[in-house]
């Protein structure tokens, strides 16, 4: 003998099963999945690598311009010389916006 199950249960977890589908209950969390790193972590990402490679940190401050952009989940940053007429250049770097790691560095001397 089965047992009966009361009207009133069922229609309420259908009702709620409903709500989730059209409001997207069910689907993967896409702020958790596109969650980026920010200018200034990529930055502070790329000044720690040049710091590794460059003798004096302080020449990278007082030097360098650093431009960061973001295009494609990858943070671009640049260390351009603040001088237009001195010869050489920084350093460059490929950050992945998702996890911060470096993707690609380039050093110009």
């Amino acid at each position: 003998m089965g047992l009966a199950r009361p009207k009133r249960l069922c229609s309420s977890i259908l009702a709620v099963s409903v709500m989730m589908i059209y409001s997207g209950g069910c689907a993967p969390k896409r702020d958790l999945e596109t969650k980026l790193i920010t200018r200034a972590q990529a930055v502070a990402i790329a000044m720690t690598e040049a710091k590794k490679v460059y003798q004096s940190p302080r020449e990278l401050e007082e030097a360098y311009v650093v431009e960061a952009t973001l295009a494609d989940d990858v943070w671009r940053v640049d260390f351009e010389l603040k001088d237009p007429d001195a010869n050489g250049g920084g350093p460059h770097y490929l950050i992945d916006a998702k996890t911060g790691r470096v993707l690609h560095t380039r050093l110009v001397q």
